[in-house]
C-alpha cells in the first residue's frame, strides 16, 4: 500500500494527518465527503486501551479495517518488514509512533518491554511475596519457562534481581 497517497506523517508528534484526497479514493460520493468534512487534515486514529486499562495502540479504521498506526509509520519510512516481525515501541509507550522510536521485533520481543501490569499486586516487575516463608521471590521469563531469580527479604531486592536477569536475558528489549 502507498501509504503517502493516503497520509502525511508528522515526524515531531508521529502523527498521520488524513491527507485531501479526490473522488476516485472512494465507492461512493458521500464517503468522499464524510472524508472531505471530517478527517482530512486531521490526526488519523483512535488510542486503544486493553481491558485492563493498560495503553495498547492507535488504531486507524481504513477501509473497513483497523490497522496499526505504528505498522503504516513503519513502512512509510523503512517500507517492508521481515516476515515474522513487527514494529516494537522502543521506549514501550504504544503511543508514541516517532519513527526514532520504532524498531523491528519479534513478537516474543516485543512482549518483554511491556509496562508494568495495574493488577500487579507487588508494584514491582518480576518479584511476589511468597507467605510460606516470609520472603519475596524473583522470577523471570526465558524461552517460555519461568526462571528462579532466589528468595529476597525485600521487595526491592526481589525487583533489583529481576532487573538484572532482564538485562541479562532480554538485552535491548529489557523493559529496564
Amino acid at each position: 500500500m502507498n501509504w503517502e497517497k493516503i497520509f502525511t506523517y508528522d515526524e515531531a508528534t508521529g502523527d498521520l494527518i488524513w491527507k485531501t484526497r479526490d473522488r476516485s479514493h472512494f465507492k461512493t460520493t458521500g464517503a468522499w465527503k464524510c472524508h472531505l468534512s471530517r478527517d482530512a487534515g486531521k490526526v488519523a486514529g483512535t488510542n486503544e486501551y486493553r481491558r485492563d486499562g493498560m495503553p495498547h495502540r492507535v488504531r486507524i479504521n481504513f477501509s473497513g479495517r483497523p490497522i496499526p498506526a505504528h505498522q503504516i509509520v513503519w513502512s512509510m519510512i523503512h517500507g517492508s518488514m521481515d516476515e515474522g516481525m513487527a514494529p516494537d515501541h522502543i521506549a514501550g509507550n504504544p503511543f508514541n509512533n516517532r519513527w526514532q522510536n520504532l524498531r523491528p521485533a519479534t513478537a516474543i520481543q516485543n512482549s518483554r518491554n511491556r509496562p508494568l501490569r495495574r493488577d500487579s499486586t507487588s508494584g514491582v516487575r518480576g518479584a511476589s511475596y511468597y507467605k510460606r516463608n516470609g520472603k519475596w521471590v524473583a522470577h523471570i521469563k526465558v524461552d517460555g519457562r519461568f526462571k528462579h531469580l532466589g528468595y529476597h527479604d525485600t521487595k526491592g531486592l526481589a525487583g533489583v534481581a529481576h532487573a538484572k536477569a532482564s538485562i541479562r536475558y532480554y538485552g535491548a528489549f529489557s523493559p529496564i
